[in-house]
């Protein structure tokens, strides 16, 4: 992988009509100004948006090789996640990607009061 860092990001919103600049938003868009590191952010408000964005992005993607990140952002707890009253499993996450994350970090912090600051987000070469 060449040395640029791509961050694709999927958070869970109440309503994906209701446009707002979320916490994550700013964060991502820090990050991009401070370290030079490009981001898709997208939202999902139901379980179904959850599968067609994971789908999209590891059948149709085309940049899916150059993230180097994929960051869910989802509330629940436990082994679960909470989408629109309905908890889905990591185990049936980790069934979507099966076989595709190699060289990928993949993380899920579970948003039970979640609060996410600048200066605990960075990325580092290894």
């Amino acid at each position: 992988m060449n040395d640029d860092h791509f961050i694709y990001c999927l958070e869970a919103v109440e309503d994906i009509d209701h446009i707002e600049t979320t916490e994550v938003t700013k964060i991502l868009e820090s990050v991009a100004l401070i370290q030079n590191i490009s981001s898709i952010h997208k939202t999902c408000d139901t379980i179904e948006g959850l599968e067609e964005s994971l789908s999209f992005l590891l059948h149709n993607d085309h940049n899916f090789k150059d993230y180097e990140i994929i960051y869910l952002v989802l509330p629940g707890e436990a082994n679960n996640i909470l989408i629109n009253d309905y908890y889905y499993s990591f185990q049936e996450i980790a069934e979507l990607f099966e076989g595709q994350m190699q060289g990928k970090s993949f993380t899920l912090p579970i948003r039970r009061y979640w609060t996410l600051k600048k200066k605990n987000f960075s990325i580092s070469s290894t």
